[in-house]
């Protein structure tokens, strides 16, 4: 009993992640599950905090995140903070990926991240990986939708909207499909083209039941 009530509040797979806790009701919802759960709790006052005292705020996160990167195991909830403060910088000062004053510290960080690449923590490398493909897709969309109402039309605007939706689910199950795939093959002795082909079979079986729980969730919400 006590490890469905684990299971239903969404943090039986970040229990497992950072204490080895045996929980086998936990079937699907990645450790990170558990860690937004957390990240959430903690928003109001973070939120708080970072529109009356930005600067002080970013101190804050920077130093206790430097401190965690080199002390922790990365399932530390606090280490995944920076994503957040970005986020906010961003929807505060620029609203947009179209400004200089935005590429400026990036591509900065880049190189910084880049020359002392060696000394750098891998949490750093993924925060700076992440940023830089956000503001790149994000800069994409922007001048795509300037310069063509193809993203404007309704029915287009409905596909994206659903793939959107669909990446939950993909999120939830993914692993658990790769688990149950692959341990039906030798991976140290399978000939790379197979690999390729296990890969994209296991994006199909992942897309298509994800669908299909996106189907029964919508029918469950809407009988309740």
């Amino acid at each position: 009993m006590g490890h469905l009530l684990t299971s239903l509040t969404g943090l039986d797979g970040y229990l497992i992640n950072i204490h080895s806790f045996n929980c086998p009701t936990y079937q699907c919802g990645e450790w990170f599950l558990g860690c937004i759960i957390l990240l959430y709790l903690i928003y109001p006052l973070l939120s708080f905090c970072f529109n009356r005292f930005p600067k002080i705020t970013s101190i804050f996160i920077i130093c206790v995140y430097s401190y965690l990167a080199r002390n922790f195991y990365f399932n530390t909830f606090f280490i995944h903070v920076p994503y957040f403060i970005l986020g906010m910088t961003y929807i505060k000062y620029f609203k947009t990926a179209k400004s200089w004053k935005l590429w400026i510290p990036t591509l900065s960080v880049i190189a910084l991240t880049y020359i002392f690449r060696y000394k750098t923590t891998g949490y750093t490398k993924t925060i700076v990986m992440c940023w830089t493909l956000f503001l790149l897709i994000t800069l994409c969309v922007e001048i795509f939708n300037k310069y063509s109402d193809y993203l404007k039309r309704e029915e287009i605007a409905k596909k994206i909207s659903y793939l959107g939706v669909l990446t939950y689910p993909i999120f939830l199950i993914h692993h658990k499909v790769c688990v149950l795939l692959i341990s039906r093959f030798d991976l140290n002795h399978f000939p790379y083209s197979y690999t390729v082909l296990l890969f994209i079979i296991y994006m199909i079986i992942t897309v298509a039941l994800s669908i299909c729980i996106l189907k029964i969730t919508n029918k469950i919400i809407k009988k309740i």
